[in-house]
């Protein structure tokens, strides 16, 4: 009985470091989900920005002409 359990543990360490293994490769991979949004809304916020800032000065600049 005692070699059954013994058995049972080491047949089950190499399941339990996979299933570390694939947890730490989730949370990798989440983290880079994370960042990789985090940039992408940085970058939307410049376009926008500059966006804006050449639609007014086209705006101005049609003002302008317009006197």
């Amino acid at each position: 009985m005692l070699t059954d359990s013994v058995e049972y543990i080491t047949d089950s360490a190499p399941a339990t470091e996979r299933m570390i293994m694939m947890n730490r490769s989730v949370k990798q991979a989440s983290q880079l989900i994370i960042k990789v949004s985090a940039c992408l809304t940085n970058m939307m916020k410049m376009i926008t920005a500059y966006t804006e800032e050449e639609l007014m000065k086209e705006y101005l600049t049609a003002a302008e002409c317009q006197r």
